[in-house]
């Protein structure tokens, strides 16, 4: 009869088959305890994340203005032990001051880009050289292995200052803003992206008089040569230029039996005829009177960029009133200033 047990031999071969087999199963467990690891460093990432292409700015002659530029950075993987966020001149000769124009224009407008909302410290580039530890943003976020990825915003402050009176209209510069490794006396780029910097002057228009002192009342009961009414101030930064009219209001209202302004009595059909002069020219004797009002001034420029206004005197000169009946007589005048 046969035997179906095996025998001790047998026996041997199969357990030494089965402890081989357990002894590959630890070993593959050991080696993937080993390898994985290795893993954590196969997503390697320092850069910028979604980086910002463009800056508006709004900028007036009267007051500052400033917007903040948000740059965020990805890291995941290795630590970044030092870093930093660099900014150069664009089409500035220097980092004193940054310039936006208009391609062909020579008019520029100055503008700056700040480390805080403090205005401490000018951001810089140090390739450019002149650089330190103050002119670029850093900080000690990404020191330590991260596993996923990390994201953090840094900020720099874009500033206009006010008093810049230019042509209105947009002004443009491209800054590269880049990332570097390292410190600013040692480093190693990592990349790097234009920034359009977009700057808009607002347009002003300004125009208003300083009645000469005493002048409250004319007395019309005899006649009146070049008699100074007021100081008229003209301001306007309108790139294609400006006009300023002056409008009587009763002349407007009537132009029958006119050919120029006239006081009307308060009460009385009468009048008495007037003419005025304004910067030294004739009312009406350049561009006539139309419908009550008159140009007076017609620019195709701003007015003097050294002191911003420009003064003209408004003066009248009228005959006398003596054959009139007596009471007051008036006109109004306004003066109103447009862009071209």
């Amino acid at each position: 009869m046969m035997n179906c047990r095996p025998d001790n031999r047998n026996r041997k071969q199969i357990f030494g088959f089965i402890n081989t087999r357990i002894t590959l199963i630890l070993l593959l467990c050991l080696m993937s305890i080993v390898i994985s690891p290795m893993f954590l460093f196969s997503q390697d990432n320092f850069g910028l994340y979604a980086p910002p292409g463009s800056i508006s700015l709004n900028s007036t002659y009267e007051w500052d203005s400033e917007e903040v530029l948000e740059v965020q950075i990805e890291h995941e993987g290795v630590a970044i032990p030092s870093w930093f966020l660099a900014i150069d001149k664009g089409q500035a000769s220097t980092y004193t001051i940054r310039q936006a124009n208009q391609g062909a224009n020579p008019d520029k407008i100055e503008y700056q880009v700040y480390d805080s909302s403090a205005h401490t410290f000018v951001i810089m580039d140090p390739v450019d050289g002149g650089a330190t530890a103050d002119n670029v943003i850093t900080s000690s976020d990404f020191g330590s292995i991260a596993g996923t990825t990390e994201i953090v915003s840094f900020y720099f402050y874009f500033s206009v200052a006010s008093g810049q009176f230019i042509p209105s209209g947009s002004y443009a510069d491209t800054l590269t803003l880049s990332l570097y490794t390292g410190t600013y006396d040692s480093y190693t780029f990592v990349e790097s992206v234009p920034v359009l910097v977009t700057v808009r002057m607002a347009r002003l228009m300004d125009v208003y008089m300083e009645r000469e002192p005493g002048i409250r009342s004319l007395d019309l009961a005899s006649a009146g040569t070049n008699i100074l009414l007021a100081t008229t101030h003209e301001r306007s930064n309108a790139a294609d230029g400006y006009d300023v009219s002056i409008t009587s209001e009763n002349f407007a209202d009537n132009q029958t039996g006119h050919t120029q302004p006239y006081f009307l009595h308060e009460t009385e059909p009468d009048s008495i005829e007037y003419t005025l002069a304004y910067g030294g020219v004739l009312v009406g004797s350049v561009y006539a009177w139309n419908s009550g009002s008159a140009k007076v001034t017609d620019s195709n420029t701003i007015t003097d960029s050294g002191t911003t206004w420009l003064d003209k005197e408004l003066r009248i000169t009228y005959g006398s009133g003596a054959n009139k009946p007596s009471g007051y007589y008036q006109d109004r005048l306004t003066i109103t200033i447009t862009a071209k």
